[in-house]
């Protein structure tokens, strides 16, 4: 499964918080002392440990965060959302 984040001009990957554990997910940018978080929350389904990655890229003249997280069975169908909705 891939999600791409819009991040501002000049991101450096120094400055991502990437955490995928125990059913969660936290992507967030440490910027100038402030934590900003992008996705936080428990996974919908579960995923392979120690098989997500993530990569800055350009896009279109805009920077953007791509993780990658692969759905372990029998959570690999089409999941409704990444993260669970709160009740």
């Amino acid at each position: 499964m891939d999600v791409t984040l819009p991040v501002p001009a000049g991101t450096s990957a120094k400055e991502v918080v990437f955490e995928c554990e125990g059913g969660r997910l936290r992507v967030a940018l440490a910027q100038g002392g402030d934590t900003k978080e992008l996705l936080a929350g428990r996974l919908f389904g579960a995923v392979e440990v120690g098989e997500e990655c993530w990569v800055l890229t350009e896009e279109d003249g805009a920077r953007v965060l791509h993780v990658t997280l692969r759905k372990r069975a029998p959570d690999d169908q089409i999941w409704a959302t990444v993260l669970e909705m709160p009740h």
